[in-house]
């Protein structure tokens, strides 16, 4: 898709440029994928799989699905009756990727969308997810720095993702409650959410712009708090780590899943789910609340 100089968006659809009737490109995107409802057979080189997953970046327009259709470049000039599923499977699994799970699903969404005959084998299943236990905490603390220290205590405190955390101003924080700019929903509405302040930032000097400084952007959080972890000995970890430690122990407390739902900004409680895998010694602290009928 792409805009005039008057702010329309246009498509190539079929070998014409084709008005998509709309500035706004949430509205565009959605006419777009009623215009192309299957495969478009305007030539034998528009039969190739790089053809479609071109059109599908170009449909979704995000990082990650730029990163998942290039993925599969070597299967780009193949036309997309001649790939074996198969192959395209056991080369996925060769690439050893730690997003495979997202990967999948994204191309997934693609043959499905553009009903292309190819077909894959079933997903790999998910890994379990990974949270730090108190003593790889305790690590963690003993060797930070003061900015480490405090990228810690405000991810493990708040849940944030590293981009929600990234852009959180002080100008956000009003006295007990901040407010957080989450990812766009699936609708491109605003996911928006206030949540309580954390001590270290109520204990904070309170400055002006970014609360997180020194870096620029989230994905220098992201590396540096790696690197740290890496120098403190723990493995398999990322600071989305950090989201996914917070979430699991305040899904051991007495909160509904609708409310840890709110404060992590999912947009599915399916998702919250997730964070709930407790263990028979985690049960015991709430054996109380379970009534006593044997006398009844």
């Amino acid at each position: 898709m792409w805009k005039n100089e008057k702010g329309h968006y246009y498509a190539y659809i079929n070998g014409r440029n084709v008005s998509l009737k709309t500035k706004n490109h949430h509205e565009a995107k959605k006419a777009y994928s009623k215009l192309v409802t299957g495969p478009i057979k305007v030539s034998v080189k528009e039969r190739i799989l790089g053809y479609y997953c071109k059109l599908y970046i170009d449909y979704k327009r995000d990082d990650k699905t730029q990163l998942s259709m290039k993925v599969m470049k070597p299967f780009w000039p193949v036309p997309v009756d001649k790939i074996d599923g198969d192959d395209l499977h056991r080369y996925l699994q060769s690439l050893g990727k730690k997003s495979m799970w997202t990967l999948y699903i994204s191309i997934h969404a693609m043959i499905n969308k553009y009903k292309l005959p190819i077909v894959l084998p079933k997903m790999p299943q998910k890994k379990s997810i990974r949270f730090l236990s108190y003593d790889e905490e305790r690590k963690l603390f003993e060797l930070a720095d003061d900015e480490m220290r405090f990228i810690l205590n405000l991810f493990l405190q708040t849940g944030l993702r590293r981009g929600e955390a990234f852009s959180l101003r002080w100008g956000d924080i009003h006295g007990d409650l901040m407010l957080i700019h989450g990812k766009k929903k699936r609708d491109g509405s605003n996911n928006d959410r206030m949540i309580p302040t954390p001590p270290v930032l109520k204990k904070s000097d309170r400055g002006e712009g970014r609360v997180i400084t020194g870096f620029t952007d989230a994905d220098a959080i992201r590396k540096k708090f790696k690197r740290h972890a890496i120098r403190c000995g723990i493995q398999d970890v990322s600071i989305h780590t950090l989201r996914h430690t917070f979430a699991t122990r305040l899904a051991t407390q007495k909160i509904s899943g609708h409310v840890l739902q709110h404060w992590l900004g999912h947009e599915s409680i399916t998702t919250t789910a997730r964070y709930v895998h407790l263990k028979g010694a985690d049960l015991l602290a709430y054996a109380d609340i379970i009534p006593d009928t044997t006398d009844v």
